[in-house]
């Protein structure tokens, strides 16, 4: 089974996916957990 972890580096909503990516990075440094829709 291929890993893909990092597939939203390369794909058509690249610039989406790293915003998302961001968000969920920034939330862990501050131990958020759970994420609502609006927080992202």
């Amino acid at each position: 089974m291929p890993d893909t972890s990092f597939n939203y580096l390369t794909a058509d909503k690249t610039d989406l996916y790293r915003t998302l990516m961001r968000a969920f990075s920034e939330a862990k440094e501050h131990f958020l957990v759970h994420l609502r829709p609006e927080d992202v």
